[in-house]
């Protein structure tokens, strides 16, 4: 096995002897028994669902053997469902310089870059090979693929995609990585009959969990096309070949919780927490069951602990700011809305909390400039319509009905635009149509 990413700089600026001890030391300090020991307890944590126990099981292991790079590869898969890219990447360099299957390790360290959004430093760490076993070299070019479509480079990824499936016809690593490609790209069935090739191939050896991953993506693809059922069963294809798969979990807690089966939703995010603790999907959906079961003082109490993880996770903060309003934390509520409308400009979501937060504060004139700009965009949306009329009910009774108007055509059996009709109509010395529509 060739350290094929050593010559090629994947190392940066930490040199071997920073990761390493020297080779006597580290023999010296080899004790195959005591690893083992760390070893099987580590299986027997994560039989358990323990992931928190198994890393920690694993690193004593690394002290007793620190060149097993078997051992250093299971343990940055662990960090990696834990969210910690950055001790998975350092891991997974040393496992190279140790000798490791660079088959499985390529993959992962594609894993880490994407985590923590390094995609040029992937591209520059990682150029593409013309030597070397095919798997290899295929691996590589799908982890410069997935860099490239992360940096909007589609057709250079779909290039490097067809040569990695040329290398390897046989792996599903290319296959997997194209439907991505197209899923991403909103071609789903395209996305759907390359994701089918990979859950009916034989198994490889260069797909360890990818039949889980080709599973949950089928299952994201037939949630964009309306399908949940069956979007349910790949969830559950995909646990049954990796129960610990958090992804999966959260997402068929996702599908439970459009059920209103909240007990379902809360027993897969406990399970997806065991497995991935600092995965702040997790905690969010935490949250969002508490705020279910009315617990907003409970659900308050993780989103603040979790805050930090928001920015990789924006629509933690329109959580946050939804909660601040119901403990009627007004001014805490308005940072939190304030940051997600920073990450993701536009939302309509977020614009609609907003204006009820400005509204519930008393400034009608600023709630009714977001709502204006907000039915601008999606003047079909009935509920922005309902709170543009509320926001110029103070201020503007005209402005007021006109909304109301077009929020009743397109929910006419709506009683509080009903409502907003009748109560503009009275302000406007219309009482008998005021008095006809409050009936």
């Amino acid at each position: 096995m060739s350290n094929y990413f050593i010559r090629a700089g994947i190392l940066g600026a930490v040199s071997l002897a920073a990761l390493s001890f020297p080779p006597a030391a580290r023999a010296a300090a080899s004790d195959p028994a005591v690893e083992q020991q760390h070893v099987a307890a580590a299986d027997k944590l994560q039989a358990k669902g323990d992931a928190q126990g198994a890393e920690l099981e694993l690193k004593n292991a690394l002290k007793a053997a620190p060149q097993d790079a078997a051992v250093r590869v299971r343990l940055a898969r662990i960090e990696l469902g834990m969210n910690d890219p950055e001790s998975a990447q350092t891991d997974l360099r040393t496992a190279i310089k140790d000798g490791g299957d660079e088959t499985e390790i390529v993959p992962l360290l594609d894993r880490a870059y994407f985590a923590q959004g390094k995609f040029e430093d992937l591209l520059r760490d990682m150029p593409a090979r013309d030597d070397g076993p095919p798997l290899v070299r295929s691996a590589v070019l799908v982890a410069r693929a997935d860099a490239m479509a992360a940096l909007k480079m589609y057709d250079d990824a779909r290039s490097a995609l067809t040569q990695a499936e040329q290398l390897a016809p046989r792996s599903v690593i290319p296959k997997l990585a194209i439907a991505r490609l197209d899923y991403a790209r909103d071609q789903p069935d395209s996305a759907l009959s390359k994701v089918d090739e990979v859950i009916q191939a034989p198994a490889s050896a260069d797909g360890k969990g990818a039949l889980a991953d080709a599973h949950l993506l089928k299952g994201r693809i037939l949630i964009s096309k309306g399908d949940n059922a069956g979007a349910l069963t790949e969830m559950n294809a995909a646990l049954a070949s990796d129960p610990a798969n958090a992804a999966a979990l959260i997402e068929r807690a996702q599908l439970y919780i459009a059920q209103n089966q909240d007990a379902k939703a809360d027993a897969d995010i406990k399970a997806a927490i065991a497995a991935a603790p600092r995965a702040v999907a997790a905690r969010y959906f935490q949250a969002l069951l508490l705020v279910r079961a009315k617990d907003f003082t409970g659900a308050d109490t993780d989103l603040t602990k979790y805050a930090q993880g928001f920015k990789a996770f924006p629509r933690g903060y329109l959580l946050q700011a939804t909660v601040k309003i119901l403990l009627k934390q007004y001014e805490q509520a308005e940072a939190a809305i304030d940051l997600y409308l920073a990450a993701v400009p536009g939302d309509l979501e977020g614009e609609k909390v907003q204006a009820d937060l400005l509204m519930r504060m008393g400034n009608f004139a600023a709630a009714a400039d977001v709502l204006d700009r907000a039915v601008l965009e999606h003047p079909n949306d009935a509920d922005a319509l309902e709170m543009l009329g509320q926001a110029y009910g103070p201020i503007n009774t005209y402005r007021s009905r006109e909304a109301f108007d077009k929020a009743a055509k397109l929910r006419p059996d709506n009683p509080s635009v009903l409502r907003g009709l009748a109560l503009d109509n009275i302000a406007q010395g219309k009482d008998a149509n005021g008095a006809s529509d409050l009936e």
